[in-house]
This record gives structure tokens, C-alpha cells and sequence, in this order.
């Protein structure tokens, strides 16, 4: 499978429409070889339905609601409460798209995503991603070539290595304040595992590989997350697939560095000369295969990268 006919993009859109996510500007002229997944709320669905090559995954409510918001605060501050709500929704709800509307976005969409992978074959090229943040600035087919072995398939992850951009100090899962917040509210006996938290930080909206791998540790990290009694109010997807990586004996993954295959800028790679040129991101001279986070520093409009290096420099400091 180093050169599928045919790559799968799964994105959470929510109420994101076609001109509004970078992630599917970036992939407009790559459309003949993608099949672009879009998880949305009913409203959102004739914003998308017309376009080419892409598919829906239609949910009926937006867990950016008003009415989801209230919810989530509300078994936030109400234990009992929130034990129920987990013991109904997991025994009545399990896979009904009422269950999904409750989670936080990025806890939802590793669930919705399995819905989709459970019925493709399992050799299917697939992409995992985010959306809102996230450019391609080569094409899928390309970046599969380039990193993916077919002959060793692995599920490919990226990290937030290097320096920590607010510390200083190197980035792993016990010198990242909120990384630490994260795991605790999967459990808190993780934050005493060293083998766990010595290590880099994986970020969890990128991951890339066979359809069938991908649904395994989709699934893997889903039960792990529906484990947490903060399963409908925290941000629990990075936190589970870092306790997948770390926490398992033989991961079916291959974790890259920052700035190989995903530049994350939430991290500064020491000695590395960071350039914008003519809407591009390079690395000592290399095109970036793909930027996440780029929306801190400016923004991403017609297949052009807008943002301020000096300003990227100036928060390393």
C-alpha cells in the first residue's frame, strides 16, 4: 500500500462548512485521490453533501450547543448524577449519535471515526486528523510513499518533541502542566508511571495508516477513555492514545519526531532554521509535509500559509 488508489480523510467538521476548514482547502486539488470524511451535525450537512468525493458522518446534535454545554457542566459539579448518565448512556445509548453529542468534540470523533473504518477492508489508506488547525502541503498519495512502509505496516503517530514552548524545558508528559491534567482525568495512578510519563508527548490529532490497524487502536483508545468518569466534560483523546503508546507492551504504531512528518507548533526544534516562503513552511531548507497549529501565529487562506515567524521566534523565548 505505499501507493493507494484511494485515501481516506476522516475530520471532525461539526459546524465547520467546506471554505471555513483549512484542512479541505489544503486538500482541494487533491481531490481525485481522497475520500474526504466529514463528521457533522445535521445542520451542517447541506453545506457538504453536494461536494465530490466526500462522505458524511451525520450526527443530530452539536456538542457545542448550548444544551450540550449546560449538560457537561452540570455532571461536572454533580458525581451521582454523572455516574448515572454513564451507567444509562453506555447500557441504553452505546451507539446511538445522542451518546456522542454529550462528549467534548475530541473525544466524540474517535468514536464516530470507528463507525466509518468498521466498514471499510482493512487495507485501506487512511488519515486521521484535525481540521481546524491542520494543513496538508503535500499530497496524501505523496506523504503515504514517503512514510508509510506497506511491507511493516504500523499506524503512524506524531509528537510534540523538543523544547516545551511556554518552559523551556524538554517536552515530555511530566513537564507539560496540561498533558498532566489530561492523563489525570483518565487516572490518576498513571501520573506515578514513569515507563508512561517520561516520554514525548504524542499529539492526538494526527494519526495515519492501515484502516484496520487504525480501527485497533481507535478501539483500544475509546475504552480507555470510557473508563474516566470524566468521559462527558474533559479532553480525554491525547491523554488515551499517549496511555496506549506508553502504557502498552508492543504498540502497533511508529511514533516521528516533530518536524519530519507533522510540524506541531506548540514546540521549537532546537537548531532547525524555521522559513515561510511563498505561503510554504520549510524546515532547514525541507518542505514539512504537513503543519498543525499553524492558527496561533496567523492564519491559512486560498492554499497560502499567512503567519508571523518573528511571532512564532518571539513565544519560544
Amino acid at each position: 500500500m505505499n501507493d493507494p488508489k484511494l485515501i481516506h480523510i476522516i475530520t471532525m467538521a461539526d459546524s465547520l462548512k467546506p471554505d471555513q476548514m483549512p484542512l479541505f482547502q489544503s486538500l482541494f486539488h487533491y481531490h481525485e485521490q481522497l475520500k474526504f470524511v466529514v463528521i457533522t451535525n445535521k445542520r451542517n450537512v447541506d453545506n457538504w453533501v453536494n461536494i465530490p468525493n466526500v462522505a458524511i458522518i451525520e450526527y443530530r446534535f452539536s456538542s457545542l450547543s448550548k444544551p450540550a454545554h449546560m449538560l457537561r457542566k452540570v455532571l461536572r459539579n454533580a458525581p451521582t448524577l454523572n455516574n448515572l448518565m454513564r451507567w444509562f448512556s453506555s447500557t441504553f445509548l452505546n451507539e446511538k449519535m445522542l451518546r456522542y453529542a454529550i462528549m467534548p468534540l475530541v473525544n466524540s470523533r474517535y468514536f464516530l471515526a470507528k463507525k466509518y473504518l468498521d466498514g471499510l477492508p482493512a487495507d485501506q489508506g487512511v488519515i486521521f486528523c484535525d481540521g481546524r488547525d491542520l494543513i496538508f502541503q503535500k499530497s496524501p498519495r505523496e506523504i503515504f510513499k514517503e512514510f508509510f512502509d506497506s511491507e511493516n505496516p504500523s499506524v503512524q503517530l506524531c509528537n510534540e518533541n523538543y523544547l516545551n514552548i511556554k518552559s523551556g524545558l524538554p517536552h515530555r508528559l511530566n513537564t507539560s502542566h496540561i498533558n498532566m491534567k489530561w492523563i489525570s482525568s483518565i487516572g490518576s495512578s498513571f501520573i506515578l508511571e514513569e515507563t508512561v510519563m517520561n516520554n514525548s508527548v504524542i499529539n492526538g490529532g494526527f494519526l495515519m495508516g492501515q484502516s484496520g490497524q487504525l480501527l485497533d487502536v481507535l478501539e483500544d483508545v475509546s475504552r480507555t477513555m470510557e473508563k474516566s468518569k470524566e468521559l462527558y466534560f474533559s479532553q480525554l483523546d491525547q491523554s488515551a492514545l499517549n496511555i496506549y503508546q506508553w502504557g502498552n507492551a508492543v504498540p502497533i504504531t511508529n511514533v516521528r519526531e516533530n518536524g519530519t512528518l507533522v510540524f506541531n507548533m506548540c514546540s521549537l526544534v532546537p537548531g532547525k532554521i524555521l522559513e515561510l516562503s511563498d505561503g510554504k513552511l520549510f524546515l532547514d531548507g525541507v518542505l514539512i509535509p504537513i503543519v498543525h497549529m499553524f492558527d496561533r501565529y496567523g492564519h491559512y487562506d486560498s492554499g497560502v500559509l499567512r503567519i508571523s515567524i518573528a511571532a512564532f521566534k518571539k513565544n519560544m523565548m
